[in-house]
Formats: structure tokens, C-alpha cells, sequence
């Protein structure tokens, strides 16, 4: 039986990451979804497992303004799927109201309406 690892849930998100590599490569990635601890995302170009990257996440809130965060984190899995690459991506520091409040709001809203529809 398969044992579930994940410490928080994900959820989808429409949105896009700019991540930078550490060699000063930039990367565009499309989110799939994004937990309080990282995202998943795709891309047509590969980075490499264990690579720390900084990246904005960049979105459009429920008032349909675009944000873009900066936040560090770490490639920890790298799967090629046909012409693209899926990446989680492991945020240096979980989602907090303190360290990230705009995401950290965004992703609330998000989880609640999850949430909500199956109750």
C-alpha cells in the first residue's frame, strides 16, 4: 500500500514560476499545483535535481490584479514527460502570513474553495 509523505495538501493554481539557476540561466514553468511547502510545474527546458533556484511565482489574485512573489527554493524531482519537464519544487520555507502574505493568502482562498466543493 502506498503511504502518503506529503505534509500539506496541493492544490491547483493557474499561474506561471520564473525561475532563475543558480548559473544565471531563466526558466518559465506553468504551475499544475502548489502545496504551503512547494509547486509542481512543467517546463519545455530541464533543470537538474538538487539545483536551488530563486523564483517568482506569478499569478492573478481574486481581484484579478497580477502578483509576483519572490521566493527561494530547491528542484527535488525532475520527471520528463514526452517534450516537457515536470519539477516539484520545494519552497525553502513553508508558506506563512509572516514570510510570504500575498501567496500565503492566495493559496487560503484557494484550499477553502477545495475544500468547500466537497462539502
Amino acid at each position: 500500500m502506498f503511504e502518503e509523505k506529503r505534509k500539506f495538501q496541493r492544490y491547483p493554481m493557474v499561474g506561471k514560476v520564473v525561475i532563475t539557476t543558480n548559473d544565471d540561466r531563466e526558466i518559465t514553468a506553468h504551475i499544475m499545483n502548489i502545496s504551503f511547502l512547494g509547486i509542481y510545474a512543467y517546463s519545455a527546458h530541464r533543470i537538474a535535481e538538487v539545483t536551488d533556484i530563486m523564483m517568482k511565482v506569478i499569478f492573478l489574485d481574486s481581484s484579478g490584479r497580477e502578483q509576483e512573489v519572490p521566493i527561494d527554493g530547491e528542484v527535488v524531482r525532475v520527471t520528463e514527460v514526452g517534450k516537457v519537464y515536470e519539477m516539484g519544487i520545494r519552497f525553502s520555507h513553508y508558506l506563512s502570513q509572516q514570510n510570504k502574505p500575498v501567496l500565503f493568502w492566495h493559496l487560503s482562498e484557494i484550499a477553502a474553495m477545495v475544500n468547500d466543493s466537497y462539502n
